[in-house]
């Protein structure tokens, strides 16, 4: 098998893949957040404190969950040369390779741990801080089906 790619990344389909890669602690701050929000209300209903200090809670509880999609989505902008950039990537029976401007990835199919499906690509998951996005748009969909029957018999 030998697909080969290329394709433009851009901001949007890379804050989803970080979020599918980071999702644990998305549902982490969301769940935080909405408990503060929760004590806020319980607190103002109560009356154990003031409307001033319930809605103080409550808008620290909202800013607790937003912030790893906020803190992620500014990062991505702030770095915005390094992730929108032309992507060529290769999948061969051997592993996937992927290269950039400035930077290049070759990685056998024994190091890949997970393959993530998300419904606009595919995420190849190395370690906690590797990982190579292959865009399903990028792909026909005799590829496709290539890629994905090769996936179902060797992963």
């Amino acid at each position: 098998m030998q697909i080969a790619t290329h394709y433009t990344r851009d901001l949007k389909r890379t804050y989803r893949v970080s979020a599918r890669l980071h999702r644990g602690a998305f549902r982490l701050y969301g769940a935080l957040g909405a408990l503060v929000v929760l004590y806020a209300g319980l607190g103002a209903w109560s009356a154990a404190f003031s409307l001033g200090t319930a809605a103080t809670y409550a808008a620290a509880g909202i800013v607790l969950g937003l912030l790893p999609g906020a803190g992620t989505w500014l990062s991505l902008l702030r770095n915005r040369e390094v992730f929108a950039v032309d992507v060529n990537v290769e999948v061969t029976d051997t592993g996937i390779s992927s290269r950039t401007a400035t930077r290049s990835t070759d990685i056998q199919w024994g190091m890949v741990r997970r393959v993530l499906e998300t419904p606009d690509c595919w995420i190849f998951v190395v370690n906690r801080l590797q990982a190579v996005t292959l865009y399903k748009a990028a792909l026909s969909p005799l590829q496709r089906a290539q890629l994905t029957d090769f996936l179902n018999t060797r992963l």
